[in-house]
């Protein structure tokens, strides 16, 4: 798996957090707790949301209030807290993958625990001490229950998880073509998909997948067209993508498979995306530069998963520097942009 970075979570946690404070839930593998549970109740409640899970990432956030204010939580001690709940668990629990604290948007600190759920079906012991039945929860939208049978089998079937993103490299170009009176933006983004070998297959249609490019000065937010390429040496970080389909695709088992419309991966691989697009709202006399300064900018991918309702998601800050009268530069390490005649 891929190293869950330190800004990964802080952005998965206040984009969660806009999304309370806006009245609706980002899904329904992100919880927001005010003071820390019952370990005996928070064991409960996160096998039944790890056994929900199917292998994807549960994000339990500390010291947030229902509407995503921020609680003091610094009289209690989050280590001696996941003890007591591990203590709850019979022979396994969730791998607790990351915790730590996050500042919030509003200056507030809140405690965000991150759990791998790949070793469902999680058992816990009854809530009643005297009582030495055990049981496999399941967590539906805020309410747990003890799990069927069928849903006991959904647990123990291979399924198709929602792959990690990492941007490896990005290059993105805005430019005004010779006597045209809207700005054309192409480039290309090279993702390395992380996604385990024993699961089932994850198809990534082109027709699902999204990027919008957000800028700060002026703001702007563009949403360009996607589409999947195959490069020629998966050895390198950046490469050519190959022109003309070949007339055979070698199958690989373990890997990325490229598919008429998308991409099939049964394993960790890298995939090329072009974006492209003439945002409306850059239309402008030709000739004329609409941004000569922009301090920063970032890059939201989203591409959806065929027979599922999850996306898999990556977005990339992206900060700025002048390069000239007409053209900044973009991180990652190499992602430009250039306005004014071309």
């Amino acid at each position: 798996m891929a190293t869950l970075k330190q800004s990964d979570i802080e952005l998965r946690v206040h984009n969660a957090l806009i999304a309370l404070e806006n009245g609706t839930a980002e899904d329904d593998l992100v919880e927001f707790k005010g003071a820390w549970k019952d370990p005996i109740m928070a064991a409960r409640q996160l096998a039944g949301s790890a056994n929900q899970a199917a292998g994807e990432l549960v994000y339990w956030v500390f010291g947030v209030d229902g509407s995503g204010g921020d609680i003091d939580l610094s009289s209690y001690d989050p280590a001696d807290w996941w003890s007591r709940v591990m203590s709850r668990f019979d022979q396994q629990q969730p791998d607790l993958i990351a915790h730590r604290r996050v500042e919030t948007p509003s200056g507030g600190t809140v405690y965000a625990f991150v759990f791998g759920t790949d070793a469902a079906p999680y058992v816990v012991k009854a809530t009643k001490p005297d009582d030495d039945r055990l049981e496999i929860p399941i967590r539906t939208a805020t309410a747990t229950r003890s799990a069927t049978r069928s849903q006991i089998m959904r647990m123990l079937a291979p399924s198709v998880r929602v792959p990690l993103l990492d941007v490896l490299n990005a290059y993105i170009v805005a430019y005004y073509p010779k006597g045209k009176e809207s700005v054309n933006v192409r480039g290309e983004i090279d993702v390395f998909f992380d996604y385990p070998t024993n699961r089932d297959a994850a198809t990534l249609p082109a027709h699902l997948a999204t990027a919008v490019f957000h800028m700060e000065e002026p703001e702007e937010a563009w949403s360009l067209d996607l589409s999947m390429q195959e490069p020629r040496d998966v050895g390198a970080h950046t490469m050519s993508a190959i022109r003309t389909p070949p007339t055979r695709r070698a199958y690989n088992p373990v890997g990325v498979n490229y598919i008429d419309g998308g991409v099939t991966l049964l394993g960790p691989g890298l995939v090329k995306l072009r974006v492209s697009g003439v945002p409306a709202s850059t239309a402008s006399p030709a000739g004329e530069v609409p941004i000569t300064w922009c301090r920063s900018a970032r890059l939201e991918l989203r591409l959806g998963i065929a027979g599922s309702s999850r996306q898999a998601t990556r977005t990339i800050e992206l900060p700025g520097a002048m390069m000239g009268p007409s053209e900044a530069t973009f991180g990652l390490p190499g992602v430009r942009w250039v306005s004014g005649p071309r």
